[in-house]
């Protein structure tokens, strides 16, 4: 088990020193990625992947796909065991593990012992920020996280209009655990569950030290990236179903001029795609991209105003 654990742990840095980051849930599709998911396990079965990073691969603005194609980081084809479900907590708090391996994470191989991460990766750069492990994050460089749903089971044919945010969490992505208030009087979802997404993009805030490569925004190292990973979840806790989740509008930079901010339901932020954008920006733009913090009208925490009465 020893010779395991050191030859599993020496695997795991070597792929995911380069990686990006993606939650980590047996709800999400790609799980298992490259197997179908079989969580939890059974034999006979497919052999779980525990080195798993396929699914922190962003969309980037060269792949240049619809949504057909980025809508959950194009995992759609490998859907998550039938029963497993984020468990979205309305009045409460959901807990979603991020990083950048399933390996650092709880689902990881249970030869391995070290003990996990305080932060979503072991190195900052794959975290898209300008803040640094040895000091106290600055939240307004961090792009923030945003938890959205869709009323519906069908991930075949489910579009980035069929979601609306009711999460945000500024202070992501940053540590391996993340915290979403959820809103109270959510309704339930149909006995099939829901679609969840989880939301993130990539920053280019200041410099950092050393600079980036030449032709690379300021920030890190890529620019011009979507983070979408798709889960079934449901609802639970303090739900009203005489409420729904509200038609999400496309949010709007409002930074310098909060009236311009869009109130009420919001859409994802998605950009730089052939469609299903919900934000249009600049392609040759390095600075000021959408983040998921008040600068583009969302609050953190629980989107309450995103509950309506039927």
């Amino acid at each position: 088990m020893v010779a395991f654990t050191a030859l599993a742990a020496a695997t795991i840095l070597a792929i995911a020193a380069d990686a990006h980051v993606s939650p980590w849930h047996p709800s999400m599709f790609g799980f298992d990625y490259p197997n179908q998911s079989n969580y939890p396990y059974k034999t006979p079965g497919p052999s779980p992947n525990y080195n798993n990073n396929r699914p922190v691969t962003p969309i980037r603005l060269e792949a240049h796909k619809g949504e057909d194609f980025w809508l959950g980081n194009g995992l759609r084809d490998y859907p998550p065991a039938p029963g497993q479900f984020l468990e979205l907590k309305a009045g409460g708090n959901t807990f979603l593990e991020v990083s950048c391996n399933r390996a650092w994470t709880s689902y990881r191989h249970p030869g391995l012992t070290e003990r996990l991460p305080w932060h979503a990766c072991t190195e900052e750069y794959p975290l898209h920020t300008v803040n640094w492990f040895n000091k106290e994050p600055d939240n307004s460089k961090l792009g923030g996280v945003a938890l959205a749903i869709a009323y519906t089971s069908d991930e075949k044919n489910v579009k980035s209009s069929d979601f609306t945010v009711v999460s945000v969490q500024y202070r992501a992505v940053w540590e391996r655990v993340v915290t979403f208030p959820m809103p109270s009087g959510m309704p339930e979802c149909p006995p099939e569950g829901c679609l969840c997404t989880w939301n993130w993009m990539h920053t280019a805030l200041n410099t950092r030290n050393p600079p980036p490569p030449p032709g690379k925004p300021d920030g890190e190292g890529y620019g011009f990236e979507i983070f979408n990973n798709l889960m079934r979840c449901k609802v639970v806790g303090a739900t009203n179903n005489n409420n729904k989740v509200g038609a999400g509008q496309n949010p709007v930079e409002c930074s310098k001029d909060s009236s311009k901010c869009v109130k009420g339901p919001k859409k994802p932020i998605i950009t730089w795609m052939t469609s299903g954008n919900t934000v249009n920006m600049d392609n040759n733009v390095n600075y000021g991209w959408p983040v998921y913090n008040r600068g583009y009208g969302f609050s953190n925490g629980a989107q309450q105003e995103a509950i309506v009465p039927k």
